[in-house]
């Protein structure tokens, strides 16, 4: 991604938006070229043509090294205080998910904004123990807000097998 960004300040202005095109045919265009695509999908008499995108060629890739993701959230909530570091969450898997891929996985409190990670599986229905960087209780949170507060574990989705 550096290097897409960096191409594209050398371009003269960073876009706001990428795009990821797969043609079907070879397309022969310069770097810094725009590329303007239209749709035609009206009545042949109308006369009509949409405009789909536009934007300039900043960079070719082969879609091999491509690693295509998307981010995505996952929200539990707190059943039960083990100690003052570790939880046992509820709710952030269900009971089917193979839980292993996710250990050691970041997550975050929403009343404290304190992470931790997911330590282990807690019995056959999803629950999860998650180890606190930080103590969990604290100043202004008590164990009765604590139960039931939500945690959050944000990461990637990778597409195409990767």
């Amino acid at each position: 991604m550096e290097d897409i960004q960096q191409k594209s300040v050398e371009i003269g202005k960073q876009p706001d938006i990428f795009c990821l095109l797969t043609l079907e045919k070879p397309l022969y265009a310069n770097i810094g070229s725009t590329l303007v695509g239209y749709k035609f999908d009206g009545d042949i008499n109308d006369n009509v043509c949409r405009l789909a995108f536009y934007g300039k060629i900043i960079v070719q890739v082969e879609q091999k090294d491509l690693k295509l993701y998307k981010f995505k959230n996952k929200e539990g909530e707190i059943e039960k205080l083990v100690d003052n570091y570790m939880v046992i969450v509820k709710n952030l898997f269900k009971k089917d998910v193979d839980i292993n891929k996710f250990i050691g996985k970041e997550v975050e409190m929403e009343l404290s904004s304190n992470t931790g990670r997911i330590h282990s599986t807690f019995g056959n229905s999803g629950k999860v123990k998650v180890v606190f960087d930080k103590p969990v209780l604290s100043e202004g949170v008590e164990e009765e807000k604590l139960i039931g507060s939500k945690v959050t574990m944000k990461y990637r989705k990778y597409y195409g097998g990767k």
